[in-house]
């Protein structure tokens, strides 16, 4: 299998995506932290030393989908219209879930898989 951000020589590069048609696409990513009994309690009585957190993971996950072609090397920018970011509690984990959904947006030749990977990133590991 031929990876295709690797060359000949087995160096990193860009893709050249200029002849790929543009489409309209939907990302979707989920993840999860577990967190220790005392983390939990503080997080759902909001009486953490940072604030809000689930709220502060939801504000990351947004501002890490407006990033990524920023933090992950050889990722295209990508035009974002709405990036919408959940973060809840989950008591059986014990800890915090996340959701991240990017609706319809124009992807200019360029792959959806960063966009989750980094946004999701962001609004799981926010605290």
């Amino acid at each position: 299998m031929k990876l295709s951000h690797i060359d000949d020589r087995g160096r990193a590069r860009m893709v050249d995506v200029s002849a790929k048609p543009e489409s309209v696409r939907t990302a979707t990513a989920a993840g999860s932290i577990r967190m220790s009994p005392e983390a939990f309690t503080l997080v759902e009585g909001n009486s953490g030393p940072k604030g809000d957190v689930l709220a502060t993971a939801e504000l990351a996950g947004s501002m890490g989908a407006k990033q990524t072609a920023g933090l992950i090397p050889m990722c295209h920018p990508i035009g974002l219209d709405h990036v919408e970011c959940r973060a809840w509690l989950d008591t059986e984990l014990p800890g915090l879930d996340t959701g991240l959904f990017i609706p319809g947006y124009k992807l200019f030749r360029r792959g959806a898989e960063w966009l989750r990977t980094g946004s999701e990133s962001f609004c799981a590991g926010s605290e």
